[in-house]
């Protein structure tokens, strides 16, 4: 029993020492091909293993932001900064999860809209009793009388 109790301090720094390991090279995938990474991955590092993900990535992105040239098959590209500039016969949307970004709604139009819609459908609604108001109960009452 006391040599299953003197296991478990080792064996928990082994299974943290293997998710620093696998977020590492999680990081590595990511940076070479993060359109095909699957993000489900990231559910097994804990905290302190997203922690060595997201420092890896860093640290890859920095490798690829100082070194001036891409190798793209035999011709070298250089490297330019901006959004619409293109690097390695790519433009930047290609290269990731950037195609997904989408701009935040305005609120005060988004408020606005939702408030004539509604306004349409309280009007709607009103006319509506007024139609059955005047049109259909006087012919209900002519039918029952």
């Amino acid at each position: 029993m006391n040599a299953l109790v003197d296991l478990i301090p080792s064996a928990i720094s082994e299974a943290q020492t293997a998710r620093m390991h696998l977020a590492l090279n999680l990081a590595s995938e990511f940076a070479r091909s993060p359109e095909n990474f699957d993000p489900k991955q990231l559910e097994r590092l804990g905290r302190e293993g997203l922690g060595v993900f997201l420092t890896g990535v860093g640290h890859a992105a920095r490798a690829k932001v100082a070194s001036p040239t891409l190798d793209k098959g035999s011709e070298t590209v250089r490297a330019q900064t901006g959004p619409a500039r293109i690097i390695a016969g790519g433009d930047l949307q290609s290269k990731g999860w950037k195609h997904l970004h989408r701009r935040e709604r305005s609120f005060w139009l988004t408020g606005l809209v939702a408030g004539l819609r509604a306004g349409g459908w309280v009007t709607a609604t009103g006319w509506l009793i007024l139609l059955l108001a005047d049109h259909v109960v006087p012919l209900a009452k002519e039918m029952l009388a």
